[in-house]
């Protein structure tokens, strides 16, 4: 049966409750947005719409954008593994924003949701992807998941208008995933090797998101079909370094150490962090390294682009989007300073609390 659809733009967030999904809700309901493309509904997909996330996502669009934006906001419960449910959510849909974590069934999964999305006749599809669109790599690497599933969309469904946005690190995770270290020895302990790693303040894509989804037509062109690299190291954002200096400056001396990938799972199980996301995180920055396998064989295909390009490539000019992603490490300096330090000050109490 057909979801009941309002007048004006109908948007659906895939993962709405999670790291991505939440700044691109609140920036799409924010007035900003609301003076340009007005947004009737946005169909927030959790697997649970009466937990304490949904709620929390609730609170901060009503603090953040108002009350009326919030009556907009409508919470669908869904997943990946439930298709019934994801087409109800989707079907009537404008806009479809998707990103999801690096897990086993993703390939499978992700295809489906485009199959769904063709099915529905959704416009446009903006899809974020946390790891560089590699080609030529094996069924194992995180990569070709990107990879296979941009491909699969552009070559089944070619009517189907999407593309594929590369961001790195987010700011937003360096309490998780490295502020153990942080606050407890000063240290950024990490794993980085090249520390050619680029960092990007998810309010910061999320504008990019809101700009592509609602963009008019001849600039989406432009667009269509391609994945485009945010931040790299030609092209903005921030090395390990850098982030450390920023750090230190706004109170939280922190220094720069690299470890092997056994140290650093040890830190991740000392910060509290449950098994599966650990090892999810270890696979993950597995190809980010010279001494192993998979990260010996991305290196090789970096190194002979010539041979292996893809084809989306180009990178289309992104300032022609009405909201554009700024890209500058003033925004970066600015999250750092009035959030990033303060949640981990935060993460240190609750640490000390604990420990005594």
């Amino acid at each position: 049966m057909p979801t009941e659809r309002p007048s004006g733009i109908v948007v659906t967030v895939i993962g709405a409750t999670g790291g991505s999904g939440v700044p691109v809700c609140l920036f799409l309901l924010g007035k900003e947005m609301q003076a340009l493309s007005p947004v009737a509904c946005l169909r927030a997909v959790t697997r649970n719409p009466t937990g304490d996330r949904a709620a929390i996502l609730r609170q901060r669009v009503e603090l953040t954008c108002g009350k009326e934006a919030a009556s907009k906001l409508k919470f669908c419960k869904a997943d990946f593994s439930n298709r019934a449910a994801l087409e109800t959510a989707i079907d009537g849909s404008d806009f479809l924003y998707l990103c999801s974590p690096n897990y086993r069934h993703q390939l499978a999964f992700e295809c489906s949701l485009i199959d769904i999305a063709a099915k529905c006749r959704v416009k446009r599809v903006v899809k974020m992807s946390v790891l560089k669109v590699f080609t030529g790599l094996d069924k194992k690497a995180h990569g070709v998941y990107h990879h296979r599933i941009h491909e699969y969309a552009v070559t089944k469904h070619p009517e189907l208008k999407l593309v594929t946005l590369g961001c790195p690190y987010f700011l937003q995770n360096i309490p998780m995933y490295f502020g153990y270290g942080i606050v407890t020895k000063g240290e950024f302990r990490h794993v980085l090797q090249n520390e050619d790693m680029r960092w990007i303040d998810l309010n910061d894509a999320a504008r990019t998101v809101a700009g592509l989804l609602t963009c008019d037509s001849e600039t989406f062109e432009r667009f269509n079909h391609r994945h485009i690299d945010l931040v790299g190291p030609d092209n903005g954002g921030m090395n390990v370094e850098k982030v450390c200096t920023l750090l230190t400056k706004y109170g939280m001396p922190t220094k720069n150490v690299q470890l092997t990938l056994d140290e650093w799972k040890k830190e991740l199980q000392l910060g509290g962090l449950p098994d599966g996301q650990i090892t999810n995180i270890i696979d993950f920055h597995s190809m980010l390294r010279d001494d192993t396998k998979i990260g010996q064989r991305i290196k090789f295909f970096k190194n002979h682009q010539d041979r292996m390009k893809p084809t989306y490539d180009a990178e289309p000019d992104l300032a022609r989007l009405p909201f554009s992603y700024k890209g500058t490490e003033s925004s970066v300096e600015d999250y750092i300073k009035n959030e990033g330090v303060l949640l981990l000050k935060q993460l240190r109490s609750v640490l000390q609390r604990s420990s005594s």
